[in-house]
């Protein structure tokens, strides 16, 4: 499970610090000299543009960071918060204990210490999250202010990320199939909706999961262009409001990856259908531009057409008077 990280930053130096190396990312070639080249070439699978999103931890009094940044794991989600707001989530690709770089990017502080315990941070957003609205989701005080470098627990992280829908289509790490199968079976009994602040899709990380398992990147099913994972939707072929809990759990067949550059959009709303593995123009559009659009996705093939999932597809199909 993954957890959520709170980083203030409301003094002066770690201000800085997230403008230099979070708003600005920072260039992994003016960093290899830092790195062992094992790290150096999975930081550019992560970060295929060749900047990265950087931020750091000293060991604090006794350690105490130290032992909180052992928690973080891949996956993990990381609130900067400032004015008793969290304003922006990350996404922890990466962590190293590496003190020179830290040297290199930040120096010391007044204690002489360096942010060396390092995280990695991708699928960066923006936020305006009040600081009471979560005390009150996770039954902390009022008043409560984020003053240091915080690791929730398993509960708390779960309940903030479900509230806010939070789940990331990246950095999934390599997972037991039959294990998310058996998951998605017990939510048979419980539903596939859990009431917070808001409803939430409780199957949707797991079907995430089980579609990337692992990878980067990935290809989407209607324009057949690859992409990094976080540029596709887990995106449901037969409309999630109209699946029953048994459809909606059907791992295999429900789901598939379409990228966020238009397919998704199109798909959804029914101007391209798929018919027996082949991707159909359904209408039209009413500009030039987007018929040629649409004229380039006409005839790609669909790996996820099967005996299993056709009668999605074919739901899909008479849901928006394809004939």
């Amino acid at each position: 499970m993954e957890r959520v990280i709170l980083q203030p930053t409301g003094s002066k130096e770690s201000r800085m610090h997230y403008n230099d190396t979070i708003h600005n990312p920072v260039e992994l070639k003016s960093i290899e000299e830092f790195l062992d080249k094992k790290i150096y070439k999975d930081l550019f699978e992560i970060y295929p543009n060749g900047y990265a999103h950087i931020w750091g931890v000293t060991p604090g009094k006794n350690n105490v960071n130290v032992n909180k940044w052992g928690k973080i794991n891949k996956g993990d989600i990381a609130f900067f918060s400032a004015n008793k707001v969290l304003f922006t989530s990350g996404t922890v690709a990466l962590t190293i204990n590496n003190k020179s770089l830290a040297l290199h990017l930040w120096g010391k502080n007044k204690e002489n210490d360096t942010w060396q315990y390092i995280y990695f941070l991708d699928n960066i957003k923006n936020h305006d999250i009040s600081i009471e609205v979560i005390n009150e989701l996770i039954g902390y005080k009022d008043n409560y202010v984020v003053q240091g470098f915080t690791v929730l627990d398993e509960h708390k992280s779960r309940l903030i990320i479900e509230s806010y829908d939070l789940y990331s289509d990246k950095h999934y790490s390599p997972t037991n199939k039959t294990n998310i199968e058996e998951k998605l079976e017990k939510l048979l009994v419980t539903g596939t909706d859990s009431e917070r602040n808001i409803k939430a899709r409780k199957e949707q990380r797991l079907l995430s999961e089980y579609l990337f398992e692992g990878k980067y990147k990935c290809k989407c099913q209607i324009c057949n262009e690859e992409y990094p994972v976080e540029f596709l939707h887990t995106a449901h072929i037969k409309k999630r409001q109209f699946c029953d809990d048994n459809e909606r759990l059907d791992v295999k067949n429900i789901v598939m990856p379409i990228c966020k550059f238009g397919c998704d959009d199109l798909f959804e709303k029914g101007y391209i259908v798929v018919n027996n593995g082949e991707v159909i123009i359904n209408r039209r559009g009413n500009t030039n531009s987007f018929n040629k659009k649409l004229g380039k996705l006409e005839g790609n093939h669909c790996d996820f057409w099967n005996e299993n999932s056709k009668l999605y597809f074919q739901w899909h199909q008479k849901y928006h008077g394809f004939k």
